[in-house]
């Protein structure tokens, strides 16, 4: 198909890539995954392995619910490349847990492949206890999943300043 643009004309990356966004790897949790009562930093899931290419950029969302065993307490949510203590893809902020209830999470942010060649990885989410004094869990079951999606999202430069992997 020949290109019809104008001169300086820009696309958006969906219209480039005429498939962007689109899933590349997609992890769930179907039981609860408990973290270290001692507030260290424990793995929660841990993704499929999937090719990252050079040059592309990717959304990475967390989706959930975490509780706490004493109410007051504050957790945070993390995605590593490889594993626990790997690179760090996203880090949530600190959400509070103030009952003992359910809270629900849903976070998302970009990174894109920092040079020339590809990166075949696992990617894991990563859940610790950051102010209080309970057990942080995320809970899942079958009917309520929580889960790592990883998506394409387009070309690296429509995302500037996003965190590189290499």
């Amino acid at each position: 198909m020949p290109d019809t643009r104008l001169a300086g004309e820009r696309i958006i990356a969906a219209t480039e890539n005429r498939r962007a966004p689109f899933t590349v790897a997609y992890t769930s949790l179907t039981t609860n995954a408990t973290a270290d009562p001692g507030g260290a930093e424990a793995v929660w899931l841990t993704s499929v392995s999937a090719t990252y290419r050079a040059g592309r950029a990717y959304r990475v969302t967390l989706k959930g619910l975490a509780v706490a065993t004493v109410a007051n307490t504050d957790c945070q949510l993390r995605v590593r490349r490889a594993a626990l203590g790997g690179s760090l893809l996203f880090d949530s902020f600190r959400f509070a847990l103030p009952s003992t209830a359910n809270i629900a999470f849903y976070f998302a942010n970009v990174f894109v492949v920092a040079g020339a060649v590809d990166i075949t990885a696992v990617l894991v989410g990563t859940i610790s206890r950051a102010f209080g004094s309970g057990v942080v869990t995320v809970n899942a079951s079958a009917v309520n999943t929580a889960y790592i999606h990883v998506e394409d999202v387009g070309p690296a430069g429509d995302f500037s300043g996003a965190t590189a992997i290499s």
